[in-house]
């Protein structure tokens, strides 16, 4: 077995060791036992001013875990706003928990990551089945970071311990979570109107495509609506990603669906804001009577890369807002509040989310576009650029005459199938981006794209396991089998 480009792995690793084996349903251990909490908490800090800013810092004692779940525990009433951070680097020691200072609200730690926002009440967030924030030792983030902001301040005599019980797994995930951050800053609200956009937008510079899939918007007491938009580069095409109410509870909301945003598309955001009855202008900043327009996206991507730089700031592409499509006015309360509950037991908003194969696909006809037509379909994946990669049997049919009683099988005179049989797609329109594997094989059978972008398949017919470069070849990089 020769092995070519795309780093090869054992035989071992392929059916054995890897991953992806045990998440079929057979994993080497129980959950449970893969799975910790661990409480991030202020440690009785005395903020004594309105605007306040209290920093702690936690070392990690992994070498590599997933952070999968986070419940805000609250002490009182006391917290206004609170953000998880993830650092590479500390600047002081003496900042780790039980120590805290009085941090600036931006400059708090080397490299810094915004792993988690919360708010007015929001409840537990719950990543989706397979995917988490990747924090340890070995990992930029090998320092967790809580930040709490204090809208007024604490009367003589008392504390605060608020922060967040966080669930760690040891087991690596197959997708990685991340948070984009759109921002504005050193802007100026004119006062007296009913409806004034602040912008913000940047080009998404990554290594490859995200996956996202909710949203958390911030402003002060002014802002009415915010609101998250895609460009698409590849066709000039918008997409409205969600639009949220700053005064709902400010938990991460769930989009209808999951968007794809690949590299070189366009991250923006809208926030809208009323002034009536103010007479002075009001500026954008931290402080509680200033105003703020802030959204968070949390995205998926596959481990092996597609990391987002993680912020935009004001606007970067200024010919691109006067495209933004129009807005329709600010956002009905939710309709359906559930039950779940915050740490004080007010009302709060379910965040769990669904898996990410929930969000990544929906029906959609006339698919592939084009004269290109596709037979029996075995096997559907996505490349590493978030592409259909479709598996089928062309002109191939399985029928009860393909295969004796011993897994022979029997029509081996018709050849191998005469057309393309791996197709990739454009997931925005269906376009066939490109296809192979004409005359290569017998029964098509199952297809999955691996973390390097090859693409692994299998025949039944001929009872092989194969593995190609990105775009095909005639001859495989690895053949496993008869």
């Amino acid at each position: 077995m020769a092995l070519k480009g795309c780093s090869g792995v054992l035989l071992c690793l392929a059916l054995a060791c890897t991953d992806a084996f045990w998440r079929r349903g057979e994993p080497p251990y129980p959950r449970h036992r893969t799975r910790s909490d661990m409480l991030l908490l202020m440690p009785g800090v005395e903020p004594r001013k309105a605007g306040d800013h209290y920093c702690t810092a936690f070392d990690l004692s992994y070498e590599e875990a997933y952070i999968v779940s986070l419940e805000p525990r609250l002490d009182g009433d006391k917290a206004h706003h609170m953000l998880l951070i993830g650092c590479e680097n500390i600047f002081d020691r003496d900042h780790l928990s039980p120590g805290s200072w009085n941090c600036d609200r931006n400059n708090v730690c080397e490299n810094p990551t915004v792993l988690y926002g919360w708010a007015r009440n929001a409840p537990t967030t719950r990543l989706p089945p397979d995917v988490g924030f990747q924090v340890g030792r070995k990992t930029p983030v090998r320092y967790l970071l809580l930040q709490v902001h204090y809208s007024t301040r604490l009367p003589p005599g008392q504390n605060d311990s608020s922060g967040l019980k966080i669930q760690i797994d040891v087991r690596p995930q197959r997708f990685l979570a991340g948070i984009h951050v759109l921002y504005a800053k050193d802007q100026s609200i004119p006062p007296g109107q009913y409806s004034y956009a602040v912008n913000v937008n940047c080009r998404a510079h990554l290594e490859g495509s995200l996956f996202v899939f909710a949203y958390r918007v911030h402003t002060h007491q002014l802002g009415q609506a915010v609101t998250a938009y895609a460009y698409h580069a590849s066709n000039g095409t918008w997409t409205t990603l969600a639009r949220g109410n700053p005064h709902w509870p400010q938990a991460f909301y769930p989009m209808n669906q999951t968007v794809i945003v690949k590299p070189g598309d366009v991250l923006a955001s809208r926030c809208t804001y009323n002034t009536v009855g103010r007479t002075k202008p009001t500026e954008i900043g931290p402080r509680a009577e200033q105003e703020m327009c802030n959204l968070y996206l949390m995205y998926y991507a596959l481990s092996s890369g597609g990391r987002s730089s993680g912020q935009c700031e004001n606007v970067e592409l200024p010919n691109l807002v006067g495209q933004l499509p129009g807005d329709e006015g600010p956002p009905a309360p939710p309709t359906r509040p559930v039950s779940s509950t915050t740490g004080d037991d007010r009302p709060g908003v379910a965040t769990d989310f669904g898996t990410p194969s929930q969000y990544s696909y929906r029906t959609t006809s006339g698919w592939p576009s084009g004269e290109f037509r596709l037979g029996q379909v075995v096997a559907v994946s996505l490349d590493l650029e978030g592409n259909v990669v479709v598996f089928h049997r062309g002109s191939r049919i399985w029928t009860a005459q393909s295969f004796d009683y011993h897994n022979v099988y029997q029509r081996v005179e018709e050849g191998s199938v005469p057309e393309p049989t791996v197709v990739t797609l454009d997931a925005g329109n269906g376009h066939v981006l490109h296809s192979w594997g004409r005359n290569q094989f017998y029964m098509p059978h199952g297809l999955t794209v691996d973390g390097e972008g090859c693409v692994w398949v299998t025949d039944v017919a001929m009872h092989q396991v194969l593995r190609y470069p990105a775009r095909g070849s005639r001859t495989p990089l690895l053949s496993l089998g008869e």
